[in-house]
Formats: structure tokens, C-alpha cells, sequence
């Protein structure tokens, strides 16, 4: 049985992963910030789904997700990096808040989470990154 990571699945191209993995048997952790719709997802398959619900901007979190993801599936073989976020506007109206917090999350989580995660991934490393969005520039 695949133990998987999913950051961002609570919605798009992570749920949709989440849901093809739990219909293949795999255990699946999924991480998100929309707890309602991951509480839903860990009914629907309770032997399989743990949900953890995380702010991919908060380093200390990131950290401690490893020990938890271990404790909870006993080892990792796929980690997939789905989480992404955009703020509405373009350029001239994002705040430089607005750009470091999705700098935070779209790019340095994901570098976390691989470094992290790397050891303990079976054989050889398996990771996927996901990004899909669409804004004005």
C-alpha cells in the first residue's frame, strides 16, 4: 500500500490526486487549510485518510509535518506538492506582503518539504510539484 503526502488537497489538482490515490488503496495524508472539505474526504475513507490541517507559510509547521506524516503512515513513498496560492490583481495593486506570503507558499514550502522529506522517501526520491493559475500581469 503507497503512503502519500498531499499538500493543497483540499481543492483542484490535489483533491483530484487525493481522491485517485484513496480509489487506488493508497494511504493518504492530506494537508490543506480547507477543513471542511478534508473532513469530508476522511470520512468517506477512514482507514486511509489523515487529515492535517496546515499553513504552508509557517516554517516551524513544515518541520514538524515530518514526524507527524511518519507517525501517521509509517514512512512516505510519494510526496506531491499541490498547494499554490494567487492574490486577485496584477502587479501595480499587490502588496509586498501579498508577494513574500505566496513566495512563502508556492516556492519555499515546497523546498522545505522536499529537503525534508528526502531521507525518508523509499529508494529514491519521489516527489511531484503541481502549479496551475492564472492571472493578470
Amino acid at each position: 500500500m503507497k503512503r502519500i503526502l498531499i499538500t493543497g488537497a483540499s481543492s483542484g489538482i490535489g483533491l483530484s490526486s487525493a481522491m485517485y490515490f484513496l480509489n487506488s488503496g493508497a494511504k493518504v495524508a492530506l494537508c490543506g487549510r480547507d477543513m471542511e472539505t478534508l473532513k469530508k474526504i476522511g470520512k468517506k475513507f477512514p482507514n486511509q485518510a489523515s487529515v492535517i490541517n496546515l499553513d504552508l507559510s509557517e516554517d516551524l509547521l513544515l518541520f514538524d509535518l515530518k514526524s507527524t506524516v511518519i507517525e501517521i503512515l509509517g514512512g512516505l513513498d510519494i510526496l506531491i506538492n499541490c498547494a499554490g496560492i494567487i492574490f486577485d490583481g496584477d502587479v501595480e495593486k499587490t502588496f509586498p506582503q501579498d508577494y513574500d506570503y505566496t513566495v512563502d507558499v508556492n516556492l519555499r514550502a515546497v523546498y522545505i518539504l522536499i529537503k525534508s522529506f528526502k531521507k525518508v522517501l523509499t529508494r529514491k526520491v519521489r516527489s511531484v510539484q503541481c502549479a496551475s493559475v492564472e492571472t493578470p500581469i
